[in-house]
């Protein structure tokens, strides 16, 4: 379940963190929103063999989108993550909840842990990119 990536994520950090070069602390935002827009289709056992990868290559105390070079490799067919930038990858990510969602903002807004102002702000800021 979505809602349960963020406590998976903070237990495996936890269980590996002994294994890792450096000591990781945490995942960042983007890391986060990178892992949720993930479908699991090996549910929790892939989600914590991602999790173990990423805590072994860490460069930093918190994990970055770079760090899952397993899990980027497999989100490729559904959006090119190399090159792109954070605010096109939260876009794509909020897109894709919404239409998972049938269109509802207040859900989507909810699953993305935002409010749903927040929610309705970026939209007509990505709105407003594109008729520019």
């Amino acid at each position: 379940r979505l809602e349960d990536i963020p406590a998976l994520a903070a237990y495996f950090l936890c269980k590996f963190r002994a294994d890792a070069t450096i000591t990781v602390q945490g995942l960042a935002p983007a890391t986060l929103q990178f892992l949720m827009a993930h479908d699991w289709p090996g549910n929790v056992r892939e989600f914590r063999n991602v999790i173990q990868s990423a805590c072994v290559r860490a460069t930093s105390e918190i994990l970055q989108p770079h760090d899952l070079p397993a899990l980027q490799s497999t989100c490729s067919a559904k959006s090119e993550v190399r090159g792109t930038t954070l605010e096109q990858i939260e876009r794509d990510v909020i897109l894709r909840t919404l239409q998972e969602l049938g269109g509802n903002k207040t859900a989507a807004a909810e699953r993305l842990g935002v409010t749903p102002r927040t929610l309705l702000n970026k939209m007509k800021r990505y709105r407003a990119q594109e008729a520019a």
